[in-house]
Formats: C-alpha cells, structure tokens, sequence
C-alpha cells in the first residue's frame, strides 16, 4: 500500500523534479549524500552511474552557488568560504572528467547559473567560473552556447574571450 502511494506520488514528477528532490535530500546531511552515492555506486550499469554524477553535480553546485551569488553582492568573502568554493569547483571538475555522459540539459542548468555570476564579476571567483565553464562544455555546440552568452552579456574582455571561443572552434 505505501509502495503503491509512493510510486504513484513519483510518478507524476519529471526527471529534473526528481533529481531536485534527491539534491535537498543529500543536503540535508553527510550521511543521506552517503547513503545515495553507495546507493548508485551499487547499482549496474551506466543510467546509474550517470544519475549518480547528476545528483552529485546539483548538491557540490548548491553548496556554492549562494557562497558565490553572496561573494558577487559583497564584492568578497571570508578565506573560508572561498576555500570551499575552490574545493568544491575542483570537485566537480573530477566528476565531469569521470563521466562524459552526464546530460547537457542539467550541465546547461549549472552553466547558466555559473555564467550570470561571471557576468557579474565582482568576487575572486570569476576565473575559477570560467575555467569551470569549460569543464562543463563537452560538444561544440555547447562551446558556442557559452560563446554566445558571453557576446550577448559580459563585459569587453570576456567579449573578446567569447570571440576567441568562436575562433577555437572555427567560427568567425
């Protein structure tokens, strides 16, 4: 009866829904993150492997996006915070490196978060933005999306960084 009311509440989420829900539930404490990422590691196969890198992505990027919004609004932020920012931007980087199929429609969700604050660029986390900005693109077409965004908002030298970006990637 409570598996049947369950699947029944999960079924009428969509995958990106689900995959939020999961994230406040790894937030919640160390021993849930744990427990999910034994959970997928467990699992066969490579959907779960992927899933298990999505959700990792979503909770390291929630623990820093309001770390670095708030870095951006105050102009800077104590060694502590900007020690956990790097850290946990080094953290992601491995696992975009450990799997290149993680979907590009929750990689772009990051990307777009993560290009709004470079644009704002009033935090020492500008560069460690951009270079994980890269990290996140795996495909031409992903490049150029980042390219585009920068043309389209940032300031003169990322413009020029976006143009650079189109020239990389042989387009003028």
């Amino acid at each position: 009866m409570i598996e049947d009311r369950h699947h029944k509440m999960l079924s009428s989420f969509e995958k990106d829904e689900l995959i939020v829900i999961i994230q406040q539930m790894a937030n919640s404490s160390c021993e849930a993150e744990e427990s999910l990422i034994q959970y997928f590691d467990n699992q066969q196969g490579k959907q779960s492997r992927k899933s298990n890198v999505e959700i990792q992505l979503n909770t390291h990027w929630g623990r820093i996006y309001p770390k670095i919004s708030k870095a951006n609004r105050k102009g800077g932020c104590s060694e502590k915070d900007e020690a956990l920012v790097t850290d946990e931007v080094d953290y992601i980087e491995k696992l975009l490196s450990s799997v290149k199929s993680c979907s590009w429609k929750q990689r772009r969700v990051i990307l777009d978060n993560l290009l709004e604050q470079v644009v704002i660029d009033n935090s020492p986390f500008t560069e460690l933005l951009v270079d994980l900005s890269v990290s996140l693109c795996q495909k031409k077409e992903e490049h150029l999306y980042r390219a585009d965004f920068f043309l389209k908002n940032a300031n003169a030298y990322y413009k020029k960084y976006g143009e650079r970006i189109y020239k990389e990637f042989g387009k003028d």
